[in-house]
């Protein structure tokens, strides 16, 4: 008994009222026809209630069941005593958990004084009454702690029905008959010695019980601890495959090919859906599109007849039925990261990847495995098409790919081994494509030799190419109307004009367009203006030009010309400057150079502070102009060498950026927004590039001035030229570059390095 209590007490206080802030839990099945409120304003309460609730649950539970007769007579002793005992006010039995437990222990208590001679085991009634309310307090204390308790703390419960059934029965037998009370124990006909073994086995189950769910309790504990742990190194193994994830995306990244699109598609006037919904019920593009024979679609046509804005809008069309299952890349000729084989497929790679992570580990596999580099070196073009291949063969998850890639005939680096491995991935694979290019005849070798293809010529569709271009007319005209506010009849010739010579050809209705879109063109300025555009790009190209003779500026115009021909990138106005003696007492006056761009006419437009040229037609029409290139283009070349050379003479020095530290490491040096060297970037790099192209035509004379002046340079700056190459993180160029420079004056037997 000693040890039950000792047991129950250390239970009491291991759940102390002020220990949990827990809600209320909802106990199941123990508190029978009773409903536990989820919230109570007050904890210590409610674990009482709670308690008192259990214990008046077991009470109501023995009445219902087979042990009624006993509780009706336990409480007609209870109702004789409490009309006999004024220290109750009330003379009933209490419907109060707090009073009726009370009741039952002076009842108790009374019967023990009267029988003070019995037995000691009926003395210790008692001590059990006493012993019940630590026990209900535990039990309300553990289903206030915890709310999955309903279940565990059964077997108390199940005890304390015991423990009260015990005092209800010594209650009884406290107020019989003395003889008759001896006469029924001799016999045991009341068995209280069984009744005493079910409270002591009770009391066994309940600590087995307890021991049970304690154990399970802190094994539960040590695991979620486990857990836990092992969340946390999860964590911190992801953290830092995020990182190398993170590191080796930006290793693959050359281009955002969304971005790219984006900024084409406004450059042109954003996308007209006229123009391309021709497309959409095309027979041989609604064929690829849902069969299966032909994998790729390759569109074809002059320049000028919207190849670029049509995969715009097939593209766009895809998106919105299949978002992620688009990937493309637009390539330029006029921009060295939109040129090459490599960078096509890292383009597409990327996107793939970032689109569809589950793919992502090919390429980390590979990168890991070869290192920072792996997507650059010159290995590059091997790893990417085995990373690509794999992810093909992967039929289930890339069936439903379409990779586009637009101007085939811009990618002027390795363009031959893109058009093989397309062949393959097209042939061999379930992953559709399309590619647009010029008709050149390379090309359309290549693409003969590929038998799953569906061939979509835009001079064949010319009657819906001609209806397109007359929507794209009328769009043009309504926005020219909308700022000029013309006459219907100023409308008329102009869309008159227009529809006869367009020759179906978009790009040159939007050159025309701007034309007449300039400031300085007054609505009777009109027809002058549309009779001075010849029908034809080629036509027009050549009215430009000669326009740009009859100018006052026409040599300042020939020289950015001819150094937008032969630049390996779109240079900025500043790095303009810096190319032509002409232009460089202009480069300090960038509004100035740029009113000098703007006097070439529509050939040139400037987006930020760079020049571009309005279309690859343009770049090749312009090489092959005299008008322009004069001696041509290896002269060209060399004007551009020998600029670019004494540019860098006159603004090289040491420490650029004024660090003022030799050991800085390049990845603490952030670059100013305006320096001097910003103007000399494009020579520091590709001065040696122009050198290789134009030194071949050098006259003798030429010959020793030139290698005189390289000599000097890298006699007084070459240590300082390394340096801006640093600053411009262009290290390795400048070893390409240097490399490139000893080839070429070995070659020539005039001078070693």
């Amino acid at each position: 008994m000693e040890r039950l209590r000792n047991k129950l007490n250390r239970l009491s206080a291991k759940w102390p009222a002020s220990r949990s802030t827990s809600p209320v839990p909802e106990v199941h099945g123990a508190l029978e026809g009773e409903s536990v409120a989820s919230e109570q304003p007050h904890i210590e309460s409610t674990t009482v209630h709670i308690s008192e609730r259990l214990w008046n649950q077991a009470y109501d539970h023995l009445q219902r069941e087979s042990f009624g007769t006993i509780v009706d007579t336990y409480e007609k002793i209870l109702s004789r005593y409490l009309q006999t005992d004024s220290s109750f006010e009330a003379s009933i039995i209490s419907s109060d958990h707090a009073t009726r437990w009370e009741q039952m222990k002076r009842l108790t208590s009374k019967g023990l004084e009267n029988t003070a001679k019995d037995s000691s085991q009926k003395q210790k009634v008692n001590e059990w009454l006493e012993l019940s309310k630590p026990l209900r307090e535990a039990v309300g204390a553990g289903l206030k702690a915890v709310p999955q308790a309903a279940v565990p703390w059964a077997g108390i419960c199940c005890a304390l029905e015991k423990l009260l059934l015990f005092q209800m029965k010594s209650v009884i037998l406290y107020h019989r008959n003395r003889l008759a009370v001896f006469m029924r124990d001799l016999p045991k006909v009341d068995d209280w010695a069984g009744h005493i073994k079910e409270i002591k086995e009770a009391e066994k189950a309940l600590g087995v019980d307890s021991n049970q769910y304690n154990t399970l309790e802190m094994r539960t504990n040590l695991q979620e601890l486990s857990s836990t742990a092992k969340e946390h190194a999860q964590w911190q193994r992801k953290d830092r495959l995020d990182d190398l994830d993170n590191e080796c995306l930006t290793e693959l990244r050359v281009t955002n090919p969304q971005k790219d699109r984006n900024t084409i598609v406004d450059a042109k006037g954003g996308l007209f859906y006229d123009s391309y919904r021709w497309i959409l019920e095309n027979e041989e593009y609604k064929q690829w599109l849902t069969g299966s024979e032909n994998n790729l679609l390759w569109v074809k046509g002059d320049p000028g007849k919207g190849k670029t804005m049509l995969l715009a809008g097939i593209i766009t069309e895809l998106e919105k039925s299949s978002p992620e299952s688009v990937f493309y890349f637009f390539c330029q000729a006029t921009e060295p990261r939109l040129r090459t084989a490599t960078n096509v497929l890292r383009g597409l790679l990327w996107s793939l990847v970032r689109t569809r992570p589950h793919m992502f580990h090919h390429v980390r596999k590979e990168y890991t495995k070869e290192g920072k580099g792996a997507f650059s070196d010159s290995n590059a073009w091997q790893t990417l098409c085995a990373i690509l291949i794999v992810i093909l063969e992967e039929e289930d998850l890339v069936q439903d790919c379409v990779f586009v890639i637009d101007a085939l005939d811009e990618c002027t680096t390795d363009r031959d081994q893109l058009l093989r491995f397309i062949l393959r991935a097209s042939t061999s694979y379930k992953a559709k494509w399309i590619v647009s290019s010029r008709n050149w005849f390379e090309i359309e070798k290549r693409m003969d030799g590929i038998q799953k293809k569906a061939r979509l010529q835009l001079e064949m569709n010319a009657a819906a190419i001609s209806d397109a271009v007359k929507k794209y007319i009328t769009r043009k005209i309504d926005e020219l109307d909308a700022e000029n506010s013309y006459s219907e009849s100023t409308r008329e010739e102009i869309q008159n004009h227009l529809l006869a010579n367009a020759d179906d050809t978009f790009l040159w209705v939007s050159l025309v367009c701007d034309e007449l879109g300039k400031p300085d063109v007054m609505p009777h300025h009109i027809t002058t203006v549309l009779k001075s555009f010849p029908a034809g790009l080629e036509k027009l190209y050549e009215k430009m030009v000669e326009k740009i003779n009859g100018s006052r500026d026409k040599d300042l115009c020939k020289a950015v010309l001819g150094v937008v021909v032969v630049a390996y990138r779109p240079l900025t106005l500043a790095e303009l400057g810096s190319s032509d003696s002409m232009l460089d007492k202009l480069s300090q006056d960038t509004n100035m150079l740029s009113n000098i761009v703007r006097s070439c006419g529509s050939l040139l437009t400037i987006r930020g502070d760079i020049v571009y040229t309005v279309h690859q037609s343009v770049k090749d029409f312009l090489r092959s102009s005299q008008e322009v290139m004069g001696r041509g283009l290896a002269q060209q070349h060399y004007k551009v060498f020998l600029n670019s050379i004494q540019a860098m003479q006159k603004g090289l020095h040491r420490d650029l950026y004024a660090i003022n530290d030799p050991g800085a490491l390049i990845d603490g040096i952030e670059s100013p927004e305006s320096h001097s060297l910003n103007s000399l970037q494009y020579a520091c790099i590709h001065w040696a590039e122009h050198f290789h192209e134009g030194f071949l035509e050098l006259s003798e004379l030429q010959y020793t001035s030139t290698f005189d002046l390289i000599s000097t340079f890298c006699k007084e700056k070459y240590i300082y030229w390394l340096e801006a190459m640093s600053l411009l993180r262009c290290a390795s160029e400048a070893v390409k570059a240097v490399q490139k420079l000893k080839i070429d004056i070995v070659s020539n037997e005039i001078l070693e390095i």
